[in-house]
């Protein structure tokens, strides 16, 4: 197996793609519903890097560092963050992160207006107040569909990346308020669509555009009927020829709880809280009462919408959170480039194990190697079987 490679390109209209030679000890994640990672060093003294233009192929936030297989599947991708020379080594060290963090993180969600119209207004009865045409109110949506209207904004405004790839919209009863004022992210604001109950999975992609020459990005959301993105991918085995190493598996009770508590409303000026409880941890597994207190949706304002996060999270605190760990041989089968994170997998356990029993399926939430390419870090939750 020939490793992963590493390439640039242009964030705003993808290309062109140059390969860029890498030291030993690159190394790339991608990760579900959060920010891909990837960093490497680059020798200046070699002749591949000699024709390079280094500094102005690698411009931070204008410029694309991706990772990829032999078949050019992007593993991880992101935008250069920082860059650092280093005279005596004479190495230029890259570090990016993904979209979601990188760009989207870091773009407020108004419409293009807010660049030009009037920041404050006066209101009916002669007060200054924040210009409420600057407001962003989303309803009749599901909440992928209102995740991926508020990209869509932020891709209207002048300058923005002319290459995403957009999913259609898909009708619903979903409804989100976004006051300018705020100043929140569209990054921030896809964290919290996730986080509600049925919450959609949100992921940007990376691939060859028609032209083989560039890229263009893709992002896919899960729907309504199916809130997570990914496909099953198939099977690993833990018999005697099994291709994982480090096989870990962690159970913990950090995060069990018979009663959410949540608060909000710092934002709007009107206090919220909202309790969910479940009675199942207590009468029917035996624990003790256990309470779960979320204070970070700040900036909710809705009822109904605290209420939807209580939910979710004492349904996540019914039962223990169970971890595995592990690498897996990049030429196993399936092998790299044929699963990604939000897939599902099983992990088949033979008969007679000490621990463990049956076959324990898994959703993949990260990826990660380096530039060798021989191993892959696979982290993952456990599905109910």
């Amino acid at each position: 197996m020939a490793g992963v490679s590493f390439a640039l390109a242009n964030f705003i209209d993808g290309g062109p793609i140059l390969d860029l030679p890498v030291m030993p000890g690159a190394s790339w994640a991608s990760q579900l519903n959060r920010a891909d990672a990837l960093s490497c060093k680059i020798d200046a003294r070699d002749d591949e890097t000699r024709a390079l233009d280094l500094r102005s192929a690698t411009e931070p936030k204008k410029t694309v560092l991706l990772a990829r297989t032999d078949a050019d599947v992007i593993l991880s991708w992101g935008l250069i963050d920082d860059r650092t020379w280093d005279e005596d080594a004479y190495t230029l060290e890259l570090t990016a992160s993904g979209v979601a963090s990188s760009y989207f993180g870091r773009s407020i969600i108004a419409p293009v207006a807010a660049l030009t119209d009037p920041l404050v207004v006066t209101d009916a009865e002669g007060y200054p107040v924040v210009n409420p045409a600057l407001d962003t109110s989303l309803a009749g949506w599901s909440l992928g569909t209102i995740g991926k209207k508020l990209v869509e904004q932020r891709l209207a405004w002048p300058g923005a990346p002319s290459v995403f790839i957009l999913p259609p919209d898909e009708p619903g009863s979903a409804e989100r308020n976004y006051l300018f004022a705020s100043l929140k992210t569209v990054g921030s604001a896809l964290t919290d669509l996730m986080g509600v109950i049925n919450g959609p999975d949100f992921a940007f992609d990376a691939r060859r555009a028609a032209d083989r020459l560039s890229l263009e990005y893709v992002l896919r959301h899960g729907t309504a009927a199916n809130p997570r993105v990914g496909n099953d991918a198939g099977s690993w085995s833990l018999d005697e020829l099994t291709p994982l190493t480090g096989f870990k598996v962690t159970d913990s009770g950090e995060e069990l709880g018979s009663a959410a508590w949540l608060t909000a409303g710092r934002s709007s000026g009107a206090a919220l809280i909202s309790r969910a409880t479940s009675p199942d941890l207590v009468a029917l597994s035996g624990y003790p009462p256990l309470d779960l207190v979320d204070t970070s949706h700040g900036d909710v304002s809705v009822q109904a919408t605290l209420d939807e996060y209580a939910a979710e999270l004492v349904r996540w605190g019914g039962t223990l959170t169970r971890d595995l760990s592990f690498k897996v041989r990049a030429d196993a089968t399936p092998g790299l480039g044929q699963y990604r994170p939000g897939d599902t997998m099983t992990i088949d356990v033979p008969e007679g194990h000490p621990y463990l029993t049956g076959s324990i399926p898994i959703r993949i939430t990260s990826i990660s190697g380096d530039e060798a390419g021989l191993e892959v870090d696979i982290g993952c939750a456990v599905l109910d079987a």
